[in-house]
């Protein structure tokens, strides 16, 4: 990511548990659901509640449900 090869920032991200949504593609980059990455807050605050996994699931209550998030963790 950048504006020349100067200026930017390589990401470079390894996740190794399965998905269980399917990937979304968006200009040839491949990314995880939003479905699958509430699933995996509400997993992580099960475990080790911090405020700032509750912020990214208060951002996706305009778009999902509790009840589907509650949901798509059951799938996981």
């Amino acid at each position: 990511m950048g504006n020349s090869k100067e200026d930017f920032v390589k990401i470079d991200l390894y996740y190794t548990d399965d998905f269980i949504f399917d990937a979304v593609s968006k200009d040839t980059i491949r990314m995880t659901s939003e479905n699958e990455i509430i699933a995996m807050k509400l997993y992580i605050i099960l475990r080790c509640s911090r405020k700032k996994y509750f912020w990214d699931l208060d951002y996706y209550l305009d778009k999902v449900s509790i009840d589907e998030m509650i949901s798509f963790n059951e799938q996981r």
